[in-house]
């Protein structure tokens, strides 16, 4: 049986966070980067069963810790159940991903996008490529730049390393 990735999640949003609000303060760019309220487990179930699938295990911890993040990187949201499911940023998100479709990039036309903004930047997960791999990892796409993760904990331990050279980067410029 595979451990509750929960204590996992919530650490890596908290340290996440933190390094969120230290890069506002050396970029003197501060904003809000609001963390949802928990989805009910009953709010997933049914999000799951409207999508067809189920989501990996370490994604639904941090649905239950935060169903959202607001301005995750840079205008991009992590988007909550209610945001992938209705309103103007999913229809942004459906539109492209038929224009994709019709592009025939079928990955990202079936994958299930969960982070996003009206910009062309998206992570998703990979639907078409877990026929393949057994594993519904998530992809990282940018005007068709991809990056692929085994896993959501792997992505955001990623972008925690992204914030990392960031801040560095951003500190070093300051000498």
């Amino acid at each position: 049986m595979t451990p509750d990735p929960t204590a996992t999640i919530a650490a890596l949003v908290s340290r996440i966070s933190e390094k969120l609000v230290e890069l506002d303060q050396l970029t003197e760019f501060e904003m809000d980067h609001p963390l949802g309220a928990p989805a009910s487990p009953a709010d997933i179930a049914d999000f799951e069963r409207r999508i067809g699938f189920t989501l990996p295990d370490d994604y639904k911890a941090f649905l239950r810790l935060h169903d959202g993040w607001g301005n995750f990187s840079g205008e991009n949201a992590l988007l909550s159940i209610a945001e992938m499911s209705d309103g103007e940023l999913h229809d942004h998100v459906t539109g492209f991903q038929e224009e994709m479709q019709a592009g025939g990039e079928n990955a990202l036309s079936q994958g299930l996008i969960f982070e996003a903004s009206f910009t062309t930047r998206f992570s998703y997960f990979d639907r078409a490529g877990q026929a393949q791999s057994g594993r519904l990892e998530v992809v990282y796409w940018n005007k068709r730049v991809l990056e692929r993760y085994a896993s959501f904990t792997d992505y955001l331990a990623d972008y925690e390393k992204t914030l990392d050279k960031f801040i560095a980067d951003e500190r070093a410029n300051q000498r």
